[in-house]
């Protein structure tokens, strides 16, 4: 007599799955565990952010550095923007010392964070209000090292002169270009008046051809207002 197979096969089946029940149910409890002590970690992230931005909002500089310092230390999501920001609060409240060291612990940190932009230009902005130099070939922002330049100009325009000839004569965009020559035109310098000269006659390789018609015009226009509405009128004839 045949005996049908399948349901002792199917009992079978469920013995197996019944075995290892037991050890799902230890390990769940965990991963749960684990995915709300994470998801706790993010709302308090996100929490300490908020009182920080709060406090900046509203001038509490040393609230929004403790803040912001707290939110670091949690090293999550936000970790990045939050030394920013501290560094942005310590410089608020006249702390800048502490404030470069705050750049300088993003940087190692975090080298490929996108707020590092940002922080180089914050940097400068500090360096140069204490009177310190600014060294543009440390810049690997071209934005940031042309504030370095600019800062450089005001401090030692001979030192500065020659990067700033090579910043215009290498493949950056023509935008960025004629913010170099708005920096230039700021300068008293003879020197750079006669790059200047050079340029407006189309006499150098800084610029592209098609960026020339025109040029002594603008050039005019530079020395003549030496306004920030001058570099847009120059950014939007290069561009």
């Amino acid at each position: 007599m045949n005996v049908p197979t399948t349901p002792v096969r199917f009992g079978f089946v469920l013995l197996l799955l019944a075995s290892n029940l037991p050890a799902r149910a230890q390990a769940d409890p965990q991963t749960n565990g684990f995915l709300q002590q994470e998801s706790r970690v993010s709302n308090r992230e996100d929490e300490l952010h908020k009182d920080g931005t709060d406090a900046l909002n509203e001038g509490k500089w040393e609230v929004a550095a403790g803040k912001f310092s707290q939110v670091a230390e949690l090293h999550g999501k936000r970790a990045d923007s939050a030394l920013y920001w501290k560094a942005y609060a310590l410089n608020k409240g006249g702390h800048r010392q502490d404030a470069l060291a705050t750049i300088a612990d993003l940087r190692k940190q975090y080298p490929r964070s996108t707020w590092l932009k940002d922080a180089g230009a914050l940097e400068v902005e500090l360096r140069q209000a204490s009177g310190q130099p600014v060294n543009p070939q440390e810049q690997d922002d071209e934005e940031t090292k042309l504030l370095a330049l600019n800062s450089l100009m005001n401090s030692d325009p001979k030192r500065a002169l020659p990067i700033l000839q090579k910043f215009l004569s290498s493949n950056n965009s023509s935008r960025l270009k004629a913010q170099a020559l708005f920096v230039l035109a700021q300068s008293d310098s003879p020197e750079a008046r006669q790059t200047l000269v050079r340029v407006a006659r189309g006499q150098s390789n800084f610029l592209p051809p098609r960026s020339r018609p025109g040029m002594w015009r603008l050039w005019a226009r530079f020395i003549a207002l030496r306004t920030v509405t001058t570099c847009a009128g120059l950014c939007w004839m290069l561009t």
